[in-house]
This record gives structure tokens, sequence and C-alpha cells, in this order.
């Protein structure tokens, strides 16, 4: 499993106009956890729980400046399909949302794709709206492979995020 990534912001305000999508918004650091119930096997389907933080944020264009890091949190639906490079034998496709509470205490909320190695996803509501998150892998996943059907229980991925 290559691909668990990522998701959305946001930025605390008073009455102020919604954050507009922009090129360059944010660029981020990200831990992407996505975990299988039940463990993702090649032809079934689960649910899938994503979680993790993204940190390090810098907004190139100057707009996003306050959003720093934050948790994020999901879930959504996934099926396997058999790929012998990845972690388990298994490689993920599987689409969710998910919401990422930024420091200021605002929120942004995400939809997602994954496809193997490849993820998308766009804030659909809150800081951020209409822009599209990508993610590149910044090391190898990290899976757990459930001992009784061999399928993939959980994964991890460092990721580098942008958001534009």
């Amino acid at each position: 499993m290559a691909a668990a990534a990522p998701l959305g912001l946001a930025l605390i305000a008073l009455p102020a106009a919604p954050a507009q999508a922009a090129s360059g918004d944010l660029s981020c650091s990200a831990t992407l956890n996505l975990s299988f119930s039940p463990a993702l096997v090649v032809g079934g389907s689960s649910t899938a729980q994503i979680g993790g933080n993204v940190s390090g944020c810098t907004s190139s264009n100057g707009q996003h400046s306050d959003l720093t890091s934050g948790p994020l949190s999901g879930s959504g639906s996934g099926t396997g399909a058999s790929n012998p490079i990845f972690p388990c034998g298994v490689s993920p496709n599987g689409s969710g949302t998910g919401t990422i509470t930024w420091s200021t205490g605002a929120t942004s909320t995400v939809s997602w794709q994954v496809q193997g190695t490849s993820f998308t996803a766009t804030v659909t509501d809150g800081q951020l709206s209409g822009d599209a998150i990508t993610a590149s892998l910044n090391g190898l996943p990290q899976a757990t492979c459930d001992s009784t059907t061999g399928g993939m229980s959980a994964v991890s991925v460092a990721a580098n995020v942008s958001f534009a």
C-alpha cells in the first residue's frame, strides 16, 4: 500500500469571507494512517478509517499563513486488488471524507480517493474550499498484515501535501 493520504484545511475568523481556492495556498508535511475493518484482502471490501497529522505548513501566496498544523480524521470504504509489490500483496482502492482541525480551531472538510499509489482529494467545505489536494509519498509505507487473513489491516506513510 503506498497511498493514504490525507486531506483539507481551515481558518478561524469572525464574520469574514471564506477562503477561496488559489494557486499555492499551502504546502505541508503529513503523517497518514489508514486502517481497514475487516483487513483488506484481494477481491474484498472494508470500512476504512483515516487519521494522522499535517504539520509544518507554509503558505507560498501568504494568504493562509495561520494554517500551520492540525490532526485529520475521516472514514470511507475500500476494496483490495492483487499487487505483489504492495505490503500484504494488496493494492488499496477507496474513497471517503475527512476533516482537518487546524491549530486555529477552524476546520476543512475533504473528499478523498486512493487508487494504489495515487491519492487525490478536494476541500469541499471550510477554509480552502475548492482547493485540490495532492500528496506525494515521503518514504515507504509501513503496513500491518492480519495474521489470520494475510490482508492489510493498517498502513502508515509520510507524505508531502499541497493545497492549491
